[in-house]
């Protein structure tokens, strides 16, 4: 994605996966009711659920508990989780997108991801350049096809065994933590100046 650097494929074989690309069984619509209090959650895989069915994700959980105490179903919670992402992917996401869904409330969580180590002489994420639309056309047409998703699988093999050989190599992290805190200091101030 040329903003994001990657989103999940509505097509992808993910459980519940709306057409726009996010953890749900529901479309999620710009406009809401002035009854509904909407709560956006977006992190990585911890948002997303991975490895749990939909009404186990936090998301989930967190909105059947408010509308169980509420006296009608006046809570939304949407799930902007996408595994793999880090504070700087989320940032993005909510510049581009989030935002437009008028939330009253958004629940933040990355970690993992950001301390994650790219590969010596890889970038971190906010100095990843985008391929151009036409590559990014063609790799999705690729991936349709199974000698290519072998391949990308063996690609990530070669490079995992190819990690643990340099490991005296000094590596850098994708997101570093001045970065991190920068990230959510954004978030913040965005969400603060659209409050008032």
């Amino acid at each position: 994605d040329s903003i994001l650097l990657f989103k999940i494929n509505p097509r992808s074989g993910w459980e519940c996966i709306n057409s726009q690309g996010f953890r749900d069984t529901r479309e999620y619509d710009y406009l809401k009711k002035r009854t509904i209090f909407r709560i956006i959650c977006i992190g990585d895989s911890t948002t997303f659920g991975i490895g749990s069915r939909l009404s186990d994700s936090y998301p989930a959980i967190l909105e059947k508990m408010l509308n169980e105490d509420a006296e009608s179903s006046n809570f939304e919670v949407l799930n902007f989780g996408v595994p793999g992402y880090t504070s700087y992917q989320g940032l993005k996401l909510l510049q581009t997108q989030v935002i437009n869904y008028a939330p009253d409330l958004v629940v933040v969580n990355f970690l993992w991801n950001d301390s994650h180590k790219v590969f010596p002489g890889g970038k971190k994420d906010k100095a990843q350049s985008m391929a151009s639309p036409i590559i990014i056309g063609a790799l999705n047409i690729f991936q349709r096809f199974i000698f290519f998703q072998f391949l990308e699988k063996a690609i990530y093999k070669i490079e995992w065994e190819f990690s643990n050989k340099i490991k005296k190599t000094p590596w850098q992290t994708r997101v570093s933590l001045e970065d991190y805190l920068e990230n959510y200091r954004e978030m913040i101030s965005l969400l603060k100046e659209r409050e008032s």
